[in-house]
């Protein structure tokens, strides 16, 4: 019997052979493959499965997320099981996430269209289908510690609210949201309204954020097209 993480590695690479035939002749790989043979998997197992493969990998995975998403309306009545598999998806691009301090990164500060979510209140879940929101985006300013989320509400009118971020290490900012917006109506948000969000994937196309109360969001660049 072939040994379990002969398998994954096999598995989670089928997809794309090339990049495996490549990545074999590497160094670090014949080593892998000499441990393997002896029936010993080394203590960098799961490092080299989740960036041995590099960028063609991190392809792969990507697409494998978006493939989920897709018939899931970013989330809205996506079923407990539906969830879990966005979940480990999510965390298996996290773990070779190549923008480990996104905050110093230029490609954070972008406009980004939301394309799953777990918050019912963001994705409107109890509202009726007329009055749920369409075209969620979010865009960042870091530079300036500023952020605006903005969506189509009830008969095409632009409904908004911005904030002000307040960095907490590399990868995380408190949020203070500052100003609610209906069409060309303002209102100052409560100063109870904050929040945090943490970046734990990033690359020229997609970002993954958490937030505060546990729920994820899934987002690519605005600009892609």
């Amino acid at each position: 019997m072939w040994p379990w993480y002969l398998l994954l590695l096999l598995t989670s690479t089928a997809s794309s052979s090339l990049s495996c035939r490549r990545a074999v002749r590497s160094p670090t790989a014949r080593g892998f493959l000499k441990s393997m043979k002896r029936g010993i998997a080394p203590a960098s197992v799961f490092q080299f499965l989740e960036t041995g493969w590099g960028q063609s990998n991190r392809e792969v995975l990507k697409t494998n997320l978006l493939e989920i998403i897709a018939p899931l309306k970013k989330g809205d009545g996506a079923t407990t099981e539906q969830q879990i598999e966005v979940e480990m998806a999510a965390r298996r691009l996290e773990r070779i996430n190549p923008s480990p301090r996104p905050l110093s990164s230029s490609l954070l500060s972008d406009k980004w269209e939301l394309v799953y979510t777990t918050s019912a209140p963001i994705l409107g879940s109890k509202r009726l289908p007329l009055f749920k929101p369409r075209n969620l985006y979010q865009t960042l300013d870091i530079q300036n510690l500023r952020g605006k989320n903005e969506q189509e509400g009830f008969l095409g009118i632009v409904e908004s609210v911005t904030a002000n971020f307040t960095p907490v290490n590399e990868t995380t900012v408190n949020v203070q949201f500052d100003e609610f917006g209906i069409g060309p109506i303002r209102i100052k948000a409560p100063a109870s309204f904050k929040g945090v969000l943490r970046t734990t994937y990033l690359d020229d196309e997609m970002r993954i954020s958490r937030g505060d109360k546990g729920n994820l969001f899934i987002l690519l660049r605005a600009s892609r097209e």
